[in-house]
């Protein structure tokens, strides 16, 4: 349970890129959840009223899918963080969907704000690899080994942005979590804002029709 006005060390997003897929058969993102571009995603959390590092040093966590990497880094830097390095979610079982190559893999970026990254760490372990091996769950979950890297990593208090269920010593902020936590916010509208002006520097991926195969570069599965 969050505290009033808490200021958070790490913070942890999966944003709705919007990934609607290609092909005959429809197998985006879309259809399993409210998609947004990046500029409505930027004013989605910093108008949630949990957006709120800690100002002496925090951690950004934040999900990013092959087609919107360059959105995801804009994110990041917009929101007054700075882009460090990468984990790779390497999807064990079938490979997924893709017109290029055959996804299995989602990338979990981190970024950091105020102190020196390495003091933001919670421990000096030399073990934590960027390598998380897990299997897929339903579309967009995020494999349990993920949380524990970011709980091994970074200190706490910890936020969730666009949370999809519950966790212990974390404030869980999104419109698919099945429980309710006193003390969270309203869920935020369920319906995507309405897109924007292209972001200078940021282009959305173009979309390739594939008439014979109902493949889609969405990674997110």
């Amino acid at each position: 349970m969050s505290t009033p006005n808490e200021q958070y060390r790490c913070i942890l997003m999966d944003p709705p890129w919007q990934e609607r897929g290609g092909g005959k058969i429809k197998r985006g993102a879309d259809r399993h959840y409210p998609l947004m571009d990046v500029r409505s995603i930027y004013r989605t959390i910093i108008t949630s009223g949990k957006w709120n590092p800690d100002p002496q040093g925090a951690v950004l966590w934040c999900w990013a899918t092959n087609n919107y990497l360059k959105d995801a880094l804009w994110l990041i830097d917009a929101l007054g963080f700075r882009y460090i390095t990468n984990a790779v979610w390497a999807k064990s079982g079938p490979a997924g969907l893709g017109q290029w190559l055959r996804g299995r893999h989602e990338l979990l970026l981190l970024a950091s704000a105020g102190e020196q990254p390495v003091s933001l760490a919670k421990s000096d372990r030399k073990d934590l690899t960027s390598l998380i091996v897990a299997p897929r769950g339903r579309h967009s979950e995020k494999p349990p080994e993920s949380y524990e890297l970011i709980e091994q990593r970074t200190h706490g208090p910890r936020i969730e942005f666009f949370a999809r269920s519950m966790r212990p010593g974390w404030t869980s902020w999104g419109n698919e979590i099945v429980e309710t936590e006193e003390g969270n916010p309203p869920e935020p509208e369920s319906k995507p804002k309405p897109e924007s002006e292209p972001v200078r520097g940021v282009s959305p991926p173009v979309e390739e029709d594939d008439d014979d195969e109902d493949y889609t570069d969405d990674d997110s599965e």
